[in-house]
């Protein structure tokens, strides 16, 4: 991929690309670019804080670069489920399990009358306090 185009929507598609073609390290590269040229981009911030946590190749997974990242996109989205959720994954992934299960306890309100999103909340909050008793 190009990535001298300063267009930030040109290189999240870009990115979102290379991420379905495997091309992980050029997808991180395209967000990054993106997010540079448009920092309050919270797509962006979004596709960038996943890929640093869920990228097959341990040697370019950055999870702690990814709460960085995540925490911004919550401080401007507080309510948001999205932020919410990818911020509760990435504190996992940080082996952060209280902050955790706080925000999963944030997105478990926020489901209000939604069952099947509270059941699928409610089943990560198990598995997050499942993982912290076994310490």
């Amino acid at each position: 991929a190009r990535l001298q185009d300063d267009n930030p929507l040109l290189l999240y598609n870009i990115g979102l690309a290379e991420v379905r073609l495997g091309q992980h390290r050029e997808a991180i590269a395209a967000f990054t670019r993106g997010l540079d040229l448009a920092p309050d981009d919270h797509r962006l911030t979004a596709a960038l804080a996943r890929e640093l946590v869920v990228v097959p190749d341990p040697a370019l997974r950055d999870p702690q670069r990814a709460l960085v990242i995540a925490k911004r996109l919550v401080a401007v989205l507080p309510q948001d489920r999205e932020a919410l959720e990818l911020m509760a994954a990435i504190l996992v992934q940080n082996d952060r399990l209280d902050d955790a299960i706080s925000y999963l306890e944030r997105l478990h309100a926020l489901a209000g009358g939604d069952a099947v999103r509270q059941r699928d909340i409610e089943r990560r909050l198990d598995q997050v306090r499942r993982r912290q008793s076994d310490r």
